[in-house]
């Protein structure tokens, strides 16, 4: 407490497999007969419930040592939540009027809460906009503990938000987001293939590698992404296709070769089963000699 420090702390109660504490499963349990809300998943509501608890121990820890006023709280995901079948107990939520959720590059998967503290600096309920990723955690946080931007690692793909965290009506000028996942998931679930997507402004463009395919959206007009304009707005997908390539190239990503489902359902057949650096287990399979996780 005495020293500038860095705490992360990732609760994985709120992920699959669900092990809710038994009083705290009872209360949904209860609650779900009696209400009717459509909010049916006991388990999950009930974890969520048990991180809430302990985000407020960490809170309480920090009033009592003396330095909650001199802390900044950063609460967020790394991802939407789980709409689609992963295990008992799944899916667990519902991002209404999101599409999908967890693993989709559509707003249900992409876009999540963040609430900030950091008293006398982020003005107590205000709200931003503003769009940002969780790459730009880094250089925001190195902002506001005073490191200098040469010290900074580079190429930085994260751009500092500390502006808008002083002032959420700050003129933010964070430039394009862009996602990519070269991996399967849930081959014999959800069956999410590789994919790339980039914001430009309110536009976004997806791009599946299976099969070669474009969607593009404007989430001004259409957040729930239920109109895709790949047609009539071809135009403004071409320039954003074109954009999506070069920043790919910059950035050195795995870029994959059409693959059909079926292939990649022959492949998992023969994946190998391989320990990682850090200890846990992972298949691996080649596509054309490109190295595909199964996830």
């Amino acid at each position: 407490k005495d020293r500038p420090f860095f705490a992360y702390y990732p609760d994985h109660a709120v992920h699959a497999p669900y092990n809710p504490k038994p009083d705290l499963l009872k209360k949904y349990q209860q609650k779900m007969q009696s209400s009717g809300d459509r909010r049916d998943n006991a388990e999950c509501a009930a974890t969520v419930e048990a991180v809430d608890q302990n985000v407020g121990r960490i809170l309480q820890k920090l009033k009592e040592l003396k330095i909650d006023q001199n802390t900044m709280i950063i609460f967020t995901s790394d991802n939407g939540g789980l709409s689609v079948h992963e295990g008992e107990n799944t899916p667990a939520t519902d991002n209404t009027p999101l599409r999908m959720g967890k693993g989709y590059f559509y707003e249900g998967g992409l876009r999540v809460p963040m609430i900030v503290r950091w008293p006398g600096v982020v003005p107590a309920g205000s709200e931003c906009a503003t769009p940002i990723m969780n790459a730009d955690f880094l250089p925001t946080l190195c902002a506001a503990a005073g490191v200098p931007k040469d010290n900074l690692p580079k190429p930085l793909d994260g751009v500092s938000f500390e502006d808008v965290l002083r002032d959420p009506k700050a003129a933010h000028d964070r430039g394009d987001l862009l996602w990519h996942y070269p991996h399967f998931w849930g081959v014999k679930g959800p069956g999410i293939e590789p994919f790339s997507a980039l914001r430009v402004g309110q536009y976004k463009l997806l791009f599946f590698y299976g099969d070669r395919r474009y969607e593009l959206y404007n989430l001004a007009d259409d957040l729930g992404e239920t109109t895709d304009l790949i047609k009539t707005e071809s135009g403004v997908a071409a320039k954003m296709a074109k954009q999506m390539r070069t920043a790919l190239e910059r950035a050195g990503v795995q870029l994959l070769p059409p693959v059909a489902w079926e292939q990649m359902l022959d492949l998992v057949a023969n994946a190998r089963v391989v320990v990682t650096d850090s200890g846990g287990l992972q298949e691996e399979a080649s596509y054309f000699g490109v190295p595909v996780v199964v996830l």
